[in-house]
């Protein structure tokens, strides 16, 4: 054999070995990580209300509430805590499209919060902070009227 053939093999088996390293190190990143989102995501899952609209001891909203239509369609979905608003705020329309989305944090506005027309189009946008509304953007929907007639 020669000197060249035993460097090409030397140099084979490194490289095989470096590849076989880099992928067992990316196993043994993936795996944490799929666990993690798998954990999340029971976790997630369990959070969602199986019961909406109930109370706690003290006869306080908790969790999620629907509030419902006469044609039994969600006419509002909001969260708890306490007897106090927190979290995710959503207003539909009698057709089932989405009003208003916002949050709430301790029973006051936070965050973004979107108003559409019925036909689902952005209106306005507004930004609060402690329900005092720190920028508000109105969008114009003269088109949307004007395809209506």
């Amino acid at each position: 054999m020669s000197s060249n053939s035993i460097e090409m093999q030397y140099c084979k088996t490194n490289f095989v070995t470096l590849a076989f390293v880099i992928n067992v190190k990316k196993i043994f990143l993936t795996i944490p990580c799929l666990i993690f989102l798998i954990s999340n995501s029971i976790v997630a899952n369990s959070k969602v209300d199986k019961c909406p609209n109930r109370l706690n001891k003290k006869g306080e909203k908790k969790g999620t509430w629907v509030t419902l239509d006469p044609s039994t369609n969600a006419k509002t979905i909001e969260h708890f805590r306490n007897g106090k608003h927190f979290g995710k705020y959503l207003q539909f329309s009698n057709s089932g499209n989405l009003l208003k989305k916002g949050r709430y944090w301790n029973d006051k506005k936070y965050g973004r919060w979107v108003t559409y027309t019925v036909m689902g189009s952005k209106v306005a946008s507004a930004f609060f902070i402690r329900n005092k509304c720190i920028t508000y953007t109105y969008v114009n929907f003269d088109w949307e009227i004007k395809n209506m007639l």
